[in-house]
């Protein structure tokens, strides 16, 4: 009791109390409310199945690794780096548990489970001395989620819960009131950004930091530990719903719209999805709630992770798979340790609720083209990796399922507005267009990128642009967070920020689900996807009003960009069909604001039906010209995308980037400043972070501006020239009809219409898709004859298929 006094005295002394909280009251029926021990990771019903897993799966890998902990048990913990001396507080534990269950007869120890208890709690003395080191004490790290890093790995509240879980039968009063201390005092000494009303807690750093609240009292609370335990036991558990429950995992529901999203680059992403899972996992023993199910934003982690891949293996000095990137992240391979942990423990944690879905997981990893090769759990360290690994998120009984079993489709809009399609899940030869739109802000690493797309085929052909940090065999560069490095629509002030850069008016200090501005009409309300349509292999629809990210701004009247990506029907067997049209709809106040449809691109464009004045310094006019043409050959790249302007009708063409010398201008600011700060300025870094900017500048001086660019995908090696492509103008529609088969019509009026009268000449069986109708029934006519009834949703899209040309009328049945 006296350590307990002291220890409240000492921290009363430093640190403030926390505003009122709700509480948290452990769920009835639950392991944590019932008071009993285990019920981090695994309880006293679900060992049992856990054990049986082992036999049939693990069982001579099982003996390995209980030999290779025996094999440790002389070596002292004082001796040992962060990760060791972490990582084996849980497998000394386990030990312990398993000899005291009784279940595990099986196997030989070297030990009794009291020993293992006893090395167990040598190891949680040893983090507690250097937790209370008065400079460099022991604290939970940023890249925690690095278990194989010496100095980096594991998680220190983890493993003082578990040996106070795990061996509690076998610790003494005296030792449970110290790891109960020890606990304590890593909730005491949490980080200050922790708390509530600080940082969002959706970043790598805070989701290894949040590990210091909650986890004392889900190993403590109901204890009978005496005087003032009962107390701070409760105090650290209300944490689970302060923090866990209002600041992360709703949080993260209601930000991430209730699927799997991220707003850091890929290296982050997967070190806090490890973190997460790890705390995670022991919550739901705790609260008998399998929270991998019931938050869509984690289950969903590894559908995200799939898509998240480019298509294509990169060849050369850097070969293999990679993931997409922001600007503000080096690359990342997709054949990698951080992959399988984002993926094997939520399938783990699926495999009885959504056997399917964890099937489709694990035939990412084993089956697909993209199976992770380089990297197994197998060839880890037992003691690093394999108690939590291989037994206890064990994934050998899942049956594979590939996507087209478990009814994967090919688009899906994820968290913070990440609208991924694929052509296809299964080649390499498949097209990746992402197209950002998020409704919600949240400040972690944010790039000012809504409404802004990609493009990969065989290759980069539109990319977020620049580097800021990481890779030194990428260029780095400055500023990339900017619109500058993004393709979208620019507004400029002459005299303004050199980087397109505009007030959001976002209040980042809003941590909480429950927060006003975490809600329509919020600060953090950004945008809306004001019509969606995903049209299995045939075509998909955004339209995406982000005018409420310019709120801090005093010239937006409507902002939206409407994105229609037309499939090739003989994908995976392409034949350079596939089309992308983008249709920017823009009502500004000010006539003076310049206005810039920007592109990013690896290579410098071609402009084919004109040419490029040269002003020097890496800069290129043109006054005319309107079909440009895109090709990525670098390393076994093979893309092409021929680039076609059909609004504004008054325009001009600038093109920044490029090298001259030694000088080079891939990253330069709206008035030809480089922002660039070193190299390699080579083919590596042409491909990921781009040298050129094409700017489609509207020369209307209009306070509305409306642009349609219309997109050719293809394969360099077979696509020599556009398909045919004709403007098409309906009253308050425009759009184009491409290559005879395809009709795309987009409402230019900013409100919903409910009729529509168009003609076009063909020959062939064309695809008619009509955006920006108001729901309801429409009879189709041509030359005045009724050809079909067709059902408009609350999309607004009207889609059908008619062979041949004529007058069509759209009008309500």
């Amino acid at each position: 009791m006296t350590q307990l006094i002291f220890l409240m005295i000492f921290v009363s002394t430093f640190f403030q109390a926390l505003p009122a909280q709700e509480g948290f009251t452990p769920p009835p029926g639950s392991p944590l409310a019932k008071k009993e021990h285990p019920r981090l990771f695994f309880t006293k019903e679900s060992i049992g199945p856990i054990k049986s897993y082992i036999d049939r799966y693990e069982g001579e890998n099982f003996q390995r690794y209980v030999n290779e902990v025996d094999a440790a048990f002389e070596q002292s913990a004082a001796a040992k780096e962060r990760n060791m001396l972490l990582l084996d507080a849980h497998n000394f534990a386990f030990l312990c548990y398993a000899r005291a269950s009784g279940l595990f007869e099986n196997y030989s120890f070297a030990h009794s489970a009291g020993e293992y208890a006893a090395k167990a709690y040598e190891h949680a003395v040893e983090i507690d001395r250097q937790k209370r080191l008065p400079r460099k004490w022991l604290k939970e790290q940023s890249h925690a989620a690095i278990m194989e890093s010496p100095s980096q790995g594991g998680y220190i509240n983890l493993a003082l819960g578990t040996v106070y879980d795990w061996c509690y039968d076998q610790l003494s009063l005296e030792q449970k009131r110290f790891l109960a201390d020890a606990l304590y005092i890593c909730f005491q000494k949490r980080d200050d950004e922790v708390n509530p009303r600080d940082k969002a807690k959706l970043g790598l750093t805070l989701t290894s930091q949040s590990h210091d609240v909650g986890i004392g009292g889900l190993a403590i609370w109901g204890d009978p530990l005496g005087e003032g335990y009962a107390a701070i036991a409760q105090e650290m558990l209300d944490g689970v719903q302060w923090l866990w429950y209002d600041r992360i995992l709703r949080m993260g529901e209601q930000l991430f719209e209730g699927t799997a999203g991220w707003s850091e680059g890929a290296n982050y992403f997967s070190g806090a999805m490890t973190n997460l899972i790890w705390y995670v996992a022991a919550l739901s023993t705790a609260v008998n709630d399998n929270l991998f199910e019931r938050f869509r934003w984690l289950h969903d982690v590894p559908l995200y992770s799939y898509f998240y891949a480019m298509p294509m293996p990169l060849e050369g000095e850097f070969p293999g798979y990679y993931v997409q990137r922001n600007d503000a992240a080096s690359l990342r391979e997709w054949d990698s340790m951080g992959t399988l942990r984002q993926i094997t423990p939520i399938a783990a944690h699926l495999k009885s609720s959504d056997p399917t879905y964890a099937g489709f997981c694990q035939w990412i990893v084993e089956d697909s083209r993209m199976k992770i090769v380089e990297y197994a759990y197998e060839r880890e360290d037992p003691r690093v990796m394999w108690l939590f690994y291989k037994f206890l998120w064990g994934t050998a009984d899942i049956v594979h399922q590939t996507p087209d079993a478990a009814g994967i489709g090919t688009s899906y809009r994820f968290g913070l507005g990440d609208a991924i399609f694929l052509s296809d899940l299964h080649s390499d030869e498949a097209t990746k267009i992402n197209f950002y739109t998020p409704k919600y802000h949240l400040s972690r690493h944010y790039n000012k990128d809504n409404s802004s797309f990609t493009v990969f085929k065989y290759g980069t052909l539109a990319l977020d642009a620049g580097v800021s940090k990481g890779d030194s065999n990428l260029p780095k560069t400055d500023k990339t967070s900017n619109p500058i490095f993004h393709n979208l629509l620019a507004f400029y002030r002459p005299g303004g920020s050199p980087y397109y850069n505009y007030d959001m008016d976002t209040k980042d200090r809003a941590d909480s689900y429950v927060d006003a501005d975490n809600h329509p009409g919020g600060k953090n309300h950004v945008g809306d996807v004001l019509a969606q349509r995903f049209q299995p292999g045939r075509f998909d629809f955004i339209d995406y009003d982000y005018t409420r990210s310019y709120k801090g701004e005093d010239y937006p009247r409507r902002l939206r960009r409407k994105l229609l990506y037309l499939r090739d029907p003989a994908a995976p067997g392409y034949r350079d069909h596939e089309y992308l049209l983008i249709f920017d709809d823009a009502l500004v106040s000010d006539s003076t604001l310049v206005k810039r449809w920007l592109l990013q691109t690896p290579v410098m464009p071609r402009l084919l039906d004109s040419h490029w004045e040269d002003q020097g310094k890496g800069f290129w006019t043109a006054d005319k010209g309107s079909l440009l043409e895109v090709t990525n050959t670098l390393f076994n790249a093979h893309g092409r995308m021929f680039v076609k302007i059909l609004a504004p009708a008054s325009y001009r063409l600038r093109l920044r980037g490029g090298s001259e010398g030694n000088q080079h201008y891939w990253f330069t600011d709206a008035n030809g400043e480089i922002l660039g700060e070193r190299g390699p300025y080579n083919d590596l870094g042409a491909f990921w972070a781009g040298t050129h900017r094409l700017e489609i500048e509207d020369a209307s001086g209009d306070t509305l501006s409306q642009y349609l660019v219309v997109m050719q995908i293809g394969d360099a090696n077979t696509m020599a020239k556009m398909a045919p492509l004709e403007p098409v103008e309906a009253g308050d529609f425009t759009g184009a009809l491409i290559n005879q088969d395809r009709l795309a019509l987009f409402n230019r009026s900013g409100q919903v219409q409910s009729a529509v009268t168009y003609r076009f000449s063909a020959t062939r069986e064309v695809w008619h898709i009509i955006t920006g109708l108001a729901p309801g029934s429409y009879r189709i006519s041509r030359n005045g004859k009724t050809e079909k009834t067709v059902a408009v949703g609350e999309d607004g899209v009207l889609y059908v298929e008619l062979a041949g040309g004529g007058t069509f009328v759209v009008e309500p049945e």
